[in-house]
């Protein structure tokens, strides 16, 4: 009898490069927005080792136009911070609010509670002492750490990054999640 699964192709840990297993994990990562090929990807879903953190989504423009983009934010007032931009896009905002995301661009967004305390510690950006921005070009927030955000408009534009197409952006992704696991485990 042979037990060597992986040489029969008939073990169900098989997950070869070609198979299908990493749809399951296109479905983790993946969320329709308002706009069919603007997509919001979970970044934190397959860092299995992340430290506490906050919600925090890809986005990325295809379009030779600016669009806006509407995601839900829950319930409790809430603030958007852009980590490439390392500025807050919205602030005091609940329930259904939108962005707009320049022609061939991308946004990393975090949703951070509104009351929370900005804190820095060298080049990282802390709210209420959960890492949101790991290089922030020792740049401050918008605000210092004692300033309670004030209301601005639900709608915003987003800096932008030129160049890639959404492929690049999620193989980027990628490399940024294992990147970010191995610098974790060697800080431990």
């Amino acid at each position: 009898m042979n037990r060597d699964r992986y040489k029969n192709q008939n073990g169900p840990t098989n997950l070869g490069l070609y198979g299908s297993s990493h749809v399951g994990i296109f479905g983790g990562i993946i969320h329709p927005t308002n706009d069919e090929k603007i997509l919001q990807l979970d970044c934190l879903v397959t860092d299995y080792y992340h430290e506490e953190a906050y919600p925090t989504y890809l986005y990325y423009n295809p379009y030779d136009v600016v669009k806006t983009v509407e995601i839900d934010v829950g319930p409790d007032v809430k603030n958007l911070y852009d980590t490439t931009t390392n500025r807050f896009v919205l602030t005091n905002v609940v329930g259904l609010v939108s962005f707009q995301l320049p022609a061939g661009s991308a946004a990393v967004i975090v949703i951070v509670p509104a009351d929370g305390f900005i804190s820095y510690n060298n080049n990282k950006t802390l709210i209420s002492n959960v890492i949101v921005d790991f290089d922030n070009n020792n740049k401050s927030a918008i605000v210092d750490s004692t300033t309670i955000l004030s209301v601005q408009t639900t709608t915003s534009i987003i800096g932008t990054t030129p160049g890639f197409d959404f492929v690049m952006h999620f193989i980027s992704l990628a490399i940024i999640n294992f990147v970010v696991v191995g610098y974790r485990r060697r800080k431990k």
